[in-house]
């Protein structure tokens, strides 16, 4: 789903902002499952994007106490929507949430994962706490993909 809606936002389709949720309500009525947590996060991050921050946090929240009770393991993508969300809010707690979502990406070998958390941590740094901040966020940031693991020595 999220590859879809994705496209639809590439499109500038409408639909971009709708199928998030359309797709939910068609998934909770059946048996919990990845594709409901799949779906949890992405209408979080469609609420987020919308500044609807409020939802986006208990659509996140939601997804991350369905994935443990499911035994799916951390969701980067679950800890990642919460931590931006809790950023545009002025939580500080959302940095620690993108750290989280770093060390679970690492461990997942999702290296294009783990820069753009980077790069997200990196912007958020810079504006809180200035340019050596974000710069530190960087530096770890270049690393990149070698057949699913991290290594060092490469850029993003």
């Amino acid at each position: 789903m999220l590859t879809y809606v994705g496209v639809l936002g590439a499109l500038g389709d409408e639909r971009f902002w709708t199928m998030p949720a359309e797709v939910l309500a068609l998934l909770e009525p059946l048996p919990p499952g990845p594709e409901l947590v799949e779906a949890l996060f992405v209408v979080a991050g469609s609420e987020a994007g919308q500044g609807r921050t409020s939802a986006a946090l208990a659509f996140a929240e939601r997804g991350l106490d369905l994935t443990q009770r499911l035994g799916l393991g951390g969701s980067v993508d679950a800890v990642r929507v919460r931590g931006l969300t809790r950023l545009m809010v002025g939580d500080p707690g959302g940095v620690a949430d993108l750290l989280q979502a770093i060390a679970l990406a690492t461990e997942a070998g999702q290296g294009s994962e783990v820069c753009l958390l980077h790069q997200n941590l990196a912007v958020t740094l810079h504006s809180e706490r200035g340019p050596e901040a974000a710069l530190d966020m960087h530096v770890p940031g270049s690393l990149s993909l070698s057949h699913g693991a991290l290594t060092a020595g490469s850029t993003c």
